[in-house]
């Protein structure tokens, strides 16, 4: 999650839908479109006045702390980042609707959001730990997939405070990036808890069709089956890669199974293929600055992280176009023509694929156009 790309989508398509926009519509619309054209400042003061419009809106601080990054605003950087971390830890993991809270917590009535556990992954991962011993997998891998996404946020966040903290040190060192470990192992936990309820998930169907009990499902899945399926997943992704080499969201998936296989060389080089392909990939960065202290590969960790938040003018316009070209009717057929233009040399599932991560970094990508990310069936949500 860059929170700089996911700002220059938010206003897309206020104008025209909106006959009188809101004034926090209004400012967020001023940022994008004042990023696009270089005016960091206005961008960051219009974010500013958001915060204080609406100051328990997470993505407001979030964007907020990168645009003072990148205006060299390094100590409220890294106050803004701090305070919206500890509001990430202790939002409650579900803030929809109580009914799907109730649903989701596989309770029969509304859940009071004062009832619910303070740490939002604590709550999530004992959800999804209820879930799974219940039976109930769909359950638990929608949790499990908020609970990742959760995770790429806070690597995010991690990330800008950091960077910021580094900034107003003569010399910092690969140490300040030691947060990033632990939110790294969980992501790797979770990744397996996620192939677990796949599989038990698969099995108890299996075991359903045939009008037996499925309450052995979940006991009969083995961390070696788990192992097996996640190594079956990378050989495949490392077939894809090789066939598909300019594919970002192929090598992100192989990095990541790797890590979670503790492969950590090998989940090294691909993160790096990420960053040479797409250098503001913050999730890869945080995950290779993550790799890189486990392997003691110092030297890269906080030049990665520098690069990744350090988004420029020129790629936010890129991005800014790009939405406002998605949030047209007519986006398909301009991809279809661009993959034409590009001629035979160019690889249009990758194509098709880097767009739909570039739609995903910004909030804009829907169910359609997500098929495009995906080259094979994935275990691995990212």
């Amino acid at each position: 999650m860059n929170f700089a790309l996911f700002m220059l989508a938010r206003g897309v398509t206020i104008n025209g839908s909106v006959l009188r926009p809101s004034e926090s519509r209004r400012l967020i619309n001023l940022a994008a479109v004042s990023a696009a054209c270089g005016d960091l400042p206005a961008a960051a003061d219009a974010y500013a006045r958001l915060c204080r419009i609406d100051p328990a809106d997470l993505w407001n601080r979030l964007i907020y702390g990168q645009l003072l990054l990148l205006t060299s605003e390094h100590a409220a950087a890294s106050d803004t980042f701090h305070g919206a971390i500890d509001a990430l830890l202790g939002q409650t993991s579900i803030d929809h609707a109580t009914d799907r809270s109730a649903r989701l917590a596989g309770l029969d009535a509304p859940v009071d959001a004062d009832e619910l556990p303070a740490n939002s992954m604590e709550q999530l991962i004992a959800s999804i730990e209820t879930h799974l011993r219940d039976g109930r997998f769909a359950l638990a891998i929608e949790l499990l997939q908020e609970a990742l996404g959760n995770i790429e946020t806070l690597l995010a966040a991690q990330t800008g405070l950091i960077v910021s903290k580094a900034r107003q040190l003569r010399r910092p060192t690969a140490k300040f990036a030691e947060s990033l470990v632990p939110l790294a192992r969980l992501g790797d936990v979770l990744l397996r808890m996620m192939a677990r309820a796949h599989l038990a998930g698969n099995l108890a169907d299996s075991l359903r069709d045939r009008a037996l009990q499925v309450d052995l499902a979940l006991w009969a899945t083995s961390a070696g089956s788990v192992t097996r399926l996640l190594e079956m997943q990378y050989d495949q992704l490392t077939a894809a890669a090789k066939a598909h080499p300019s594919h970002i969201e192929v090598h992100y998936r192989l990095g990541l199974i790797a890590r979670t296989l503790n492969r950590s060389e090998e989940a090294e080089q691909a993160f790096m293929k990420v960053l040479r392909l797409h250098p503001h990939h913050v999730g890869a960065a945080a995950r290779l600055a993550a790799t890189a202290l486990d392997l003691e590969h110092h030297q890269q960790v906080l030049p990665v992280l520098a690069v990744a938040l350090h988004v420029t003018q020129d790629v936010m316009a890129r991005y800014r176009g790009l939405a406002s070209a998605a949030a047209s009717s007519r986006f398909d057929e301009t991809v279809e023509a661009l993959v034409r233009d590009l001629g035979p040399a160019a690889d249009p599932m990758a194509v098709r694929a880097n767009l739909a991560l570039a739609l995903s970094e910004m909030g804009m990508l829907d169910e359609q156009h997500a098929e495009w990310k995906n080259p094979l069936t994935q275990i691995v949500v990212a």
